[in-house]
């Protein structure tokens, strides 16, 4: 069984990978605009795909936060914080992706 502090340190271990995968989701769908705008098909449906990866990563992360916090990381209303602030940012990579 994982101590305390370790849960807590997995935690946010996890949280940093999710603001990263959300990070380059944005990252390439700036670049999928500019090919966009450079009339660059090729390059856009390889960014599109990119994106989609990069938004489902940081889906996947999202959840292995969730389960984290249930499994009693941090005190309970802390826990509340953390969780607005990954579906937060899991909402700004589902924005990337939507557009």
């Amino acid at each position: 069984m994982m101590s305390l502090a370790k849960k807590e340190e997995h935690v946010l271990q996890q949280m940093q990978q999710h603001l990263l995968q959300t990070h380059l989701c944005l990252l390439s769908c700036r670049k999928l605009f500019d090919r966009f705008l450079e009339n660059d098909a090729a390059a856009c449906e390889a960014l599109w795909l990119e994106v989609q990866d990069r938004e489902h990563q940081a889906d996947v992360l999202r959840r292995t936060v969730y389960d984290l916090l249930s499994e009693g990381a941090f005190l309970p209303l802390l826990r509340g914080d953390l969780h607005r602030l990954v579906d937060t940012l899991d909402d700004v990579a589902g924005v990337g992706e939507d557009l």
